[in-house]
C-alpha cells in the first residue's frame, strides 16, 4: 500500500497543497478585478456626486473571511488530512513495518488538521479573523522543522538536498503568511503565501519522482 515513502503518498498531500494555494490564488485574482472594476466606477460616480472614495485591497480582500467559505474549507481540510493519517498508518501497516513507523508524516499531516480545526472554530466566531492564517504559519514552521530534520536524517545526499529544500520553501511561506496577518494592506504577502503554498506542493511531487523514478 506505501506510505510518504512512494510517490502517491508525496502526491496526495501535494494535490491538496496545489488545490488549496491555486483556489485562493484564482480568487484572489477575482477580487482584485473586481476592485478595480468597482473602483472605476466609484470613481466616476463619487467625483460627480461627492461620494466615498475607492476602496484598497485592503477593505475586501482575505476571502477565507467568509464563513460559508471558511467553513466547507475547514471540513475538507480536516477530512483530508484524517484520511491521510488513515492512509500512512495503514500503509505502514499492510507493508508489515507497523502502524507508527510513519509517525513522522503523520504528524505533517496533524499539523494541518489543526489548521482546519482552528479555521472551523473561525467559520463559527468563536475565534477572531485571521485565525486561520496564523494557523498556517504555525503549521508551515513546524512542517520546516520536522522536513528539516526528515532530510538531515537521510543517508543518501540528493534525496536529503530536496526534503531540506522542502523544509525552506515551508519556511518562507511560514514567514510570508505571519506577515500577511501583521500586515494586512500588503498584496504581495498575501499572494506570496499562497504561492509558496502551491510551490510547495510542485516540489512535493519533486521529491516523490525522486522516489519512484530516480
Amino acid at each position: 500500500m506505501g506510505g510518504s515513502g512512494t510517490f502517491q503518498g508525496h502526491a496526495i498531500p501535494a494535490s491538496f497543497f496545489f488545490g488549496f494555494g491555486c483556489f485562493f490564488l484564482g480568487l484572489t485574482f477575482k477580487r482584485c478585478r473586481d476592485l478595480v472594476a468597482r473602483n472605476s466606477s466609484t470613481g466616476a460616480s463619487g467625483s460627480s456626486s461627492g461620494g466615498t472614495g475607492p476602496k484598497s485591497f485592503c477593505d475586501v480582500h482575505i476571502p477565507e473571511r467568509s464563513p460559508v467559505l471558511l467553513g466547507w474549507t475547514s471540513i475538507i481540510l480536516m477530512i483530508g488530512t484524517v484520511l491521510g493519517m488513515f492512509y500512512e498508518a495503514l500503509g505502514g501497516y499492510f507493508d508489515g513495518i507497523g502502524l507508527f513507523h510513519q509517525l513522522a508524516h503523520v504528524a505533517l499531516y496533524l499539523c494541518f488538521f489543526f489548521v482546519g480545526a482552528v479555521t472551523w472554530l473561525e467559520s463559527r466566531h468563536c475565534l477572531p479573523p485571521d485565525s486561520s492564517r496564523v494557523a498556517l504559519s504555525f503549521a508551515f514552521f513546524l512542517q520546516y522543522i520536522l522536513w528539516n530534520e526528515h532530510g538531515l536524517m537521510k543517508e543518501d545526499r540528493s534525496d536529503a538536498r530536496i526534503h531540506i529544500l522542502q523544509a525552506q520553501i515551508n519556511l518562507v511561506a511560514s514567514v510570508a503568511f505571519a506577515y500577511s496577518v501583521y500586515n494586512p494592506k500588503s498584496l504581495l504577502a498575501y499572494v506570496s503565501g499562497w504561492a509558496l503554498m502551491s510551490l510547495n506542493a510542485l516540489w512535493m511531487f519533486t521529491a516523490g519522482l525522486a522516489v519512484c523514478c530516480v
